[in-house]
């Protein structure tokens, strides 16, 4: 059984959440999976006899949504016994030799591997650099296309505070109506995926809005007001799921890729998957502490804050417990290791992150906010004509 955590985008709604875990639950050879909107991620457990990450990949694509890819160029003396050991990787969705400059360019699912896990596993000295594109790229054009959109209806709606025509209205209506597209844009990609979206009952609002105001334009600014409302309630949904989603790729990063591990008098590097419960673990000022352990010699000075949210640093001496992740801000200790890997503090916290539902009560408040401003339109009488 193997268990890697996939990103997966155009992650939208929880709707979407629900599709894509059907889609992996459908998929054979994957015993569980769990996807959280926060993170776009999915964390899942598979068996390597009965499917792969392409087997994978093919079902979440067939659902409607993708598996983004990165590049990684690799330089190493042999590139055909490089080429061997990616044939062997799982992450790897394909790659080829570039015989003009030497390298080799590997796509693969971002799954948690960087330069270091990639160099370990072509067991061969090599140069490896990867292209990222961004953890959080994605989240940040979404939340800068609902203030886009926010700014473009307010300016839109401002020269019908004047008395100008029927027609002129209307064109600066439907430019209104345009600075909502991206009700329009998902609620195409939730028929693609064939998902129930809130998107596309926003998309049939403001379109009724603007058919409405058409025949009474007097209440034309409320197609204002419904756009607004309706992309700040979006806004502050993803928001709320960016927050979730960079507080727990902050915490992974507090994670050590290595740990010096004591066996028999002399310090041996082991890598994070190695380290068992029992371990001697050598931690040195400067270093951050790769499991939760017990201080078995020498004395420290702790940073915690990152881990509990205390801003004061800890002394910690003989039979003192420090968690993972926490930084050794002074003095060399030894510790033994009492929780490792995803036991561990630290990972137990990313772990709830990963999988938490983003705050809904402002999106909900905006929402509803939209909706009163179209009953008002359609319910509040004449008074405009009036």
């Amino acid at each position: 059984m193997a268990e890697v955590r996939l990103k997966i985008s155009d992650i939208d709604c929880a709707a979407c959440v629900r599709r894509v875990h059907r889609a992996l639950a459908a998929c054979s050879g994957v015993e569980s999976a769990q996807v959280s909107y926060a993170s776009g991620m999915a964390e899942m457990c598979y068996d390597e006899d009965r499917t792969d990450l392409a087997g994978i990949v093919k079902c979440v694509k067939n659902a409607g949504f993708k598996v983004p890819t990165e590049t990684a160029i690799i330089k190493c003396a042999d590139l055909t016994a490089a080429e061997a050991e990616l044939c062997a990787l799982p992450c790897v969705a394909l790659f080829e030799r570039d015989e003009k400059s030497g390298v080799i360019k590997a796509r693969f699912w971002p799954v948690g591997a960087d330069e270091e896990d990639i160099a370990r596993a072509l067991g061969m000295p090599a140069e490896v650099t990867i292209e990222r594109h961004g953890e959080d790229g994605g989240d940040r054009v979404k939340q800068t296309e609902f203030l886009r959109g926010i700014f473009a209806a307010i300016f839109f709606s401002l020269p019908q505070l004047w008395d100008i025509s029927i027609a002129a209205r209307l064109v600066f209506g439907a430019l209104t109506l345009f600075a909502g597209a991206y009700f329009y844009s998902a609620t195409a990609r939730a028929i693609r995926k064939r998902v129930l979206s809130p998107d596309i009952a926003a998309a049939v609002i403001l379109t009724a809005v603007y058919v409405l105001c058409a025949v009474d334009i007097t209440h034309f600014l409320l197609l204002t007001a419904a756009t607004v409302l309706l992309l700040l309630s979006r806004y502050a949904e993803r928001r709320a799921a960016y927050t979730l989603g960079a507080s727990a790729r902050r915490l992974s990063h507090m994670q050590p890729k290595s740990a010096r591990v004591l066996q028999n008098g002399v310090t041996v590097e082991k890598s994070i998957d190695e380290l068992c419960v029992g371990d001697i673990v050598v931690v040195l000022p400067g270093e951050r502490i790769a499991a939760d352990g017990e201080i078995v010699f020498g004395e420290c000075t702790i940073d915690e804050s990152a881990i509990t949210g205390s801003g004061e640093l800890v002394h910690n001496s003989l039979g003192d417990t420090v968690l993972c992740g926490s930084l050794d801000r002074a003095g060399e200790v030894h510790m033994r290791i009492v929780r490792a890997g995803k036991d561990t503090v630290l990972q137990r916290r990313i772990s709830e992150l990963s999988r938490a539902e983003p705050p809904r009560a402002v999106a909900r408040i905006a929402a509803a906010l939209g909706m009163t401003a179209v009953f008002a339109l359609m319910f509040g009488g004449k008074d405009g004509k009036e």
